[in-house]
């Protein structure tokens, strides 16, 4: 065995970077119409735009390989009957289902989680009545298994790396507040985007994490200045980004051959100047200290938005940016949301918030034409409306640079999937059950070896940046691979470790209600009958649907059936299933999603 793992723990940290790149040109395709491949292909059709669907596959019904790799892009994971309902309907179907579909939420999975911990006397009232965000992520884990809206909560957890706040502040560091917070990208997940930079600015957690709760207009008597965080983060970040672009995403140039800036300092202080007055609500508590502008979020009800507070609000006039002006006088509010129109509107957040959602959802490497497109339908859904992110979302995974079975074989395209979701995926695509049907995942210690939890980046731009490049060949390629600035030498052995002990030992299973054990099973049966009939190839088959989509190569798949093949000792019988499922959680073309 020591040997397998000894191998594969070397195809970790040494062929997932190269695979990026070459590990899709080795696998075959058998060309079908509606495979997607064009090359020398010509088809006429009086049905016009039929045509090129039938060479493209767009509106066709996949393969169950196109239907999983889609849903890897569209859920945290998904199981075999899942896969076969998306070739039964296709993806459009699949996708408009997933959008009527009603919103599920955190905050009442946390409160369940409260009241558990309250019944069965884990947490005592008065006490130790901490609920740390830790917990709140517990709820969350809960949430992602079970609930049926998989894509709106997809997209929630890409807002959240792009929409940061985190649990690792201080004021922040509570269950409760995190899942308010994570439950207003949920609720905006699938409406619009001008809507939810309004809920993001004026919630108590934005407002604490970026400074701009209970921040008051200038008093240079006493020395004190608008804070400038927030201002400087909703633009840089949040956006418009640090450069004028183009639709494609590609940057504009000045006629030196200069990258020309989106704003500098005095367009910060402008900005900072808007977001001066807001501070906590508290309309139905009352507490013996009251609540007033400078209370801080210990002291407020995280259900409440701030709200303005008119003699804390700078009253002069402000100059944005291209010299748009807001007149002397107006209400606080109304600053507010003419800075948020204004910036909304901007030619840049477009390009900038596709390219950041197609980073997270599809692909680390977007071609300027794929981000151009769902640029355009950020700009207009097709019925004039501006920030539609329903619409945003379905032409992300719709394009066909996301679909087209060609691009497994693209070079440049996929991206290093994220710890947590390689995590995900593998739980929801073996069905985890028990009696309490709860699924309080802990994990604290796979936090600690792979450097990643929901909801508590280390900054606010995230467990990675956006442009990040590992050094080699990635960076040489001039490409960028944000995820692997958290793989390293200790996450990616602590990742190994971590694949083992959910395989050998079980241990993702270990889950608790309050802290409270409860045993909790997978539902292997399909693929423990195929270890019973001996036929290792299927079961290499199965498994590489499930968790690598149909990209596994021949070699790795070789590999994994002659490690079972060589247990023929009746002691080890039993371990060829999970030998199986650890191998396949530890290749590249599990680690790499194309």
């Amino acid at each position: 065995m020591k040997r397998y793992l000894n191998y594969m723990f070397r195809t970790t940290l040494l062929i997932a970077v190269t695979s990026f790149f070459n590990g899709a040109l080795a696998q075959t395709h058998t060309d079908y119409l509606g495979a997607g491949h064009m090359n020398g292909v010509t088809i006429s059709s009086s049905g016009g735009a039929a045509a090129d669907n039938a060479a493209n596959a767009v509106g066709l019904n996949p393969t169950d390989e196109d239907a999983s790799r889609f849903l890897a892009h569209a859920t945290f994971g998904a199981n075999y009957e899942t896969i076969q309902e998306v070739v039964d309907i296709g993806i459009e179907a699949w996708i408009d289902q997933q959008l009527l579909m009603p919103a599920s939420y955190l905050l009442p999975e946390t409160q369940a989680m409260w009241d558990a911990s309250l019944a069965n006397g884990s947490i005592v009232p008065g006490v130790d009545d901490y609920f740390g965000s830790y917990h709140g992520t517990k709820a969350w884990y809960n949430l992602i298994l079970q609930q049926p809206d998989q894509l709106r909560h997809r997209v929630a957890y890409a807002l959240s790396q792009l929409l940061v706040v985190s649990g690792q502040n201080d004021g922040l560091d509570n269950g409760f507040i995190i899942a308010h917070y994570y439950d207003i990208l949920a609720q905006h997940a699938f409406g619009n985007y001008r809507d939810l930079l309004y809920d993001v600015t004026t919630s108590v957690q934005m407002g604490h994490y970026l400074s701009h709760l209970s921040n008051p207009k200038a008093d240079p008597d006493a020395n004190i200045h608008p804070d400038e965080n927030y201002a400087r983060e909703i633009m840089q970040l949040f956006t418009i980004g640090l450069y004028e672009m183009n639709m494609n995403g590609t940057l504009k140039l000045d006629a030196n051959g200069e990258l020309i800036p989106t704003y500098d300092n005095n367009d910060i202080k402008e900005f900072a100047q808007v977001f001066t007055g807001l501070a906590g609500d508290q309309p139905n508590e009352v507490n013996i200290w009251g609540v007033d502008f400078y209370t801080g979020i210990w002291g407020l009800d995280h259900n409440y938005p701030m709200i303005m507070y008119e003699d804390y609000h700078d009253t002069s006039e402000k100059i944005l940016l291209n010299g748009t002006v807001l007149p002397a006088g107006q209400s606080g509010m109304q600053d507010i949301n003419d800075a948020l129109d204004h910036l909304f509107n901007h030619p840049n957040t477009a390009p900038f918030v596709s390219h950041k959602l197609i980073q997270r959802l599809v692909t680390s490497n977007p071609s300027p034409n794929y981000i151009e497109r769902v640029a355009n339908v950020f700009a207009d859904n097709g019925s004039g409306v501006r920030g539609d992110l329903q619409a945003v979302t379905k032409a992300i995974l719709m394009d066909p640079e996301a679909r087209r079975c060609s691009e497994r074989s693209n070079p440049v395209q996929g991206k290093l999937q994220e710890p947590l979701l390689r995590r995900t995926a593998f739980l929801r695509a073996f069905d985890p059950f028990n009696d309490e049907n709860v699924f309080y995942a802990d994990l604290w210690w796979y936090w600690d070896e792979i450097n990643q939890l929901p909801f508590a980046p280390p900054t606010v731009f995230n467990f990675y940046k956006p442009g990040y490049t590992p050094p080699g060949p990635i960076s040489q390629a001039g490409l960028v691979a944000p995820e692997f600035e958290i793989m390293y030498s200790a996450t990616s052995v602590g990742y190994v470790n971590q694949a083992y002990a959910w395989t050998f030992w079980e241990a993702p299973l270990s889950v608790s209600i309050g802290y409270v054990d409860v045993e909790t099973s997978l539902d292997m049966s399909d693929e423990e009958a195929l270890i019973a009939a001996g036929d290792h190839a299927a079961l290499v088959d199965r498994l590489d649907l499930l968790l690598c989509h149909g990209n596994m190569l021949e070699s790795t798949k070789a590999t994994i059936i002659q490690a079972m093949d060589e247990m023929n000792d009746p002691w080890n019988e039993w371990s060829k299933l999970p030998m199986a499922v650890y191998l396949t959680l530890i290749s590249p073309e599990y680690v790499i999603l194309k």
